[in-house]
This record gives structure tokens, C-alpha cells and sequence, in this order.
């Protein structure tokens, strides 16, 4: 049975792997870029997706992530941050997610001289925005930088500790992992781990299980990509046994030097791992979590007992309170339940 856009749509989703200021609208940048007399390459839609990469494969991670310097110019004013999360949060809704997970670093939204509380409280208050318009329900990871240094690291980790429970819902490390490893942050995730924060760290993107097993030693619950997992056998048994979820990024993915024919999206499905499909920047790489799904099924045939697997590991990944995940995946099953008979079979 062809699934379609429209059937995708219609399937309650979860998102894990969504950056921030990867993911503002092209119509919002040139807005902020105009209100705060910005310099931007074009002030025409069309010719600044050019300059956004918006789907043209990249040489490499680290030439990916350079686009990201335009939309950051946009992101340094409390309201501009609002409105960039309020956005985000209304486009998820839109797609008939019901929870978001956001992660961002107020490190590089500090450029004029805003106090990293002033950010994360008003990326919340779009979030909140959001949540009282639309059936949805987001959650704030804050990142430290790899190419940072481990103090501003460690101000990363107190932040979260300040604003747990008031949004913020887990700790990140993300950036070019090719000479940052890391456990050279090991003193930043001590701390989250000692006050219970929830970890999820970017691994095996663009760097070999090495890396993976790093992110494992540092105490992730989730590996943000992973695609490089099965180049350890024992490592990938481990988080199979131990339900360590992969925020798989297929379109970014490609772009950033894995072809479509090779990610090993399809033979972590075969292996039963628990991996959820999201969209990490929906504008540099002109998607959206539907897009994602649309391509997996195309790509790798996948079936209706396959969408209902991926959207069961990422409802169950979320770093969600026990409660109102099981509520959430409750309301879940009762879709899948209503589906079953015209779709997944007995």
C-alpha cells in the first residue's frame, strides 16, 4: 500500500534532533535582518536559500555548519528569539507533531551582550507561545560547544540545572567532533549527571564509533546521529541491549557526505535498534519531519509497521516525565489501533 504525504500528516509524531537556528523561516531572517539593519548577501527569499545550502550537498560537516553564521546574526535580540522559537514550535504543530524536543546554545546568541538567562527565557517564552495555540508540547536541550572552551561548557550545564523543570530537558554537546573529543568535557556532564539532567550528545556524525563510545562513557541517553555505530559490533549490541535511542538526520545525513545507498538507516531498523527519525535543521536542509519519513519510505521501502516502530521509539525516547509520556503514547496506540485494520494488518 503507497503511503502518502497526506497519510504521513495524519500520523502523530515526536521529534528529537531539531536545531534551533538551523531551523528559522527565510521570510523571518529577512524580516530581523531589516529591522535590526543586518546585512544579509540577498533580501530575496529565493537568493538567500542559496547562500543556506536549503538541500545543496556540502563537502563536509564542518562547511554545513559554516551557514549557520547568517541565521545566528538574526538571533541576538530577545525578540527575535521569541519569535524564531514561536515559529519553529507553530511549524511542528502544524505537521501534527505533538511534542518537540529543541536544542540551541545561548553561547552564540550572546553576540550583543544579552545574559545567557535572558535567551533561554525567551526561546521558552515562544515555546509557551506555541503550546497555548496548538496541540503541542515542546522541550529545550541546551547545548555546550565542542570547539568552545570546558568552562563555558560547564555554564552550559548550570543553565540547565537553573531552568530544569521550567522547560529545559536535557544537556547537548554538539559542533565539529574531529579534534574536540568528548570526554574532554567530562566535567560539564559530571555535573548535569550528578543533578539528574537528562544527556543526549552528538556522536558518530561525522567521526567513527569512537566517538560513540565516548558519548556512552560520558553517560548519553540518547547519540544524536550514531551513523557510524555499526563499525563496532559490540558497541552497537550494547545500545540495542540498553535501548539507547539514535536521532538518525537522514537528509543532513546525505548532504554532509553519506549517501542515501549506504546510511545505515535501513539495517538499524533490521536490527531492531530504537531509532527515530528527525530533522536536525529544517532550513539548511529544506525539510521537514514529514519529509524525513516520506524519504525513508521511498528510499528504503519501508512499510506502515515501520512508520508505527519509528514513531513508538521516538515517543518512547522523549525526555518526556514518565506521566505524560504515558500518556502521550496511550493516545498513540489508540491511533495505531484505529489504523491497524486498513493498514497494518492482523
Amino acid at each position: 500500500m503507497e503511503i502518502t504525504k497526506k497519510d504521513i500528516l495524519s500520523v502523530p509524531k515526536s521529534e528529537l534532533h531539531c536545531h534551533l537556528d538551523g531551523s528559522v523561516r527565510i521570510n523571518t531572517i529577512i524580516d530581523i535582518a531589516r529591522e535590526y539593519k543586518i546585512d544579509l548577501p540577498s533580501y530575496e527569499a529565493n537568493d538567500l536559500e542559496k547562500n543556506l545550502i536549503c538541500g545543496r550537498k556540502v563537502l563536509d560537516l564542518v562547511e554545513y555548519l559554516d551557514a549557520f553564521r547568517m541565521t545566528l546574526s538574526v538571533m541576538q535580540e530577545k525578540e527575535s528569539l521569541e519569535r524564531v522559537a514561536f515559529e519553529l514550535a507553530e511549524d511542528a504543530a502544524l505537521e501534527n507533531l505533538w511534542y518537540l524536543e529543541v536544542r540551541f546554545s545561548p553561547i552564540l546568541h550572546s553576540n550583543k551582550g544579552l545574559s545567557y538567562e535572558e535567551i533561554v527565557e525567551s526561546v521558552l517564552r515562544g515555546f509557551e507561545k506555541a503550546q497555548q495555540k496548538y496541540k503541542i508540547k515542546v522541550g529545550l536541550i541546551i547545548c555546550a560547544m565542542r570547539q568552545k572552551s570546558v568552562d563555558e561548557a560547564l555554564v552550559m550545564a548550570d543553565l540547565c540545572i537553573k531552568y530544569r523543570d521550567k522547560g529545559v530537558v536535557a544537556f547537548d554537546l554538539a559542533g565539529p567532533e574531529a579534534g574536540n573529543p568528548a570526554k574532554k568535557y567530562r566535567k560539564a556532564f559530571a555535573v548535569v549527571r550528578k543533578n539528574l539532567i537528562n544527556r543526549t550528545i552528538h556522536a558518530g556524525e561525522a567521526f567513527g564509533a569512537k566517538s560513540i563510545f565516548q558519548a556512552i562513557e560520558l553517560g548519553a541517553q540518547r547519540i544524536g546521529h550514531g551513523i557510524t555505530l555499526l563499525e563496532d559490533e559490540k558497541l552497537s549490541k550494547y545500545i540495542n541491549d540498553h535501548r539507547i535511542a539514535l536521532e538518525v538526520c537522514l537528509k543532513c545525513n546525505t548532504q554532509t557526505g553519506i549517501p542515501l545507498e549506504k546510511h545505515p538507516l535501513p539495517e538499524f531498523i533490521k536490527q531492531g535498534l530504537c531509532v527515530t527519525l528527525n530533522t536536525d535543521n529544517r532550513l539548511m536542509s529544506a525539510t521537514t519531519l514529514t519529509d524525513e519519513y516520506l524519504l525513508a519510505i521511498e528510499t528504503y521501502s519501508l512499510n506502515w509497521n515501520d512508520v508505527k516502530q519509528l514513531t513508538l521509539n521516538s515517543f518512547s525516547s522523549a525526555f518526556l516525565p514518565f506521566s505524560e509520556k504515558q500518556v502521550m503514547l496511550s493516545e498513540l496506540q489508540k491511533f495505531w489501533e484505529e489504523k491497524a485494520p486498513d493498514v497494518l494488518g492482523d
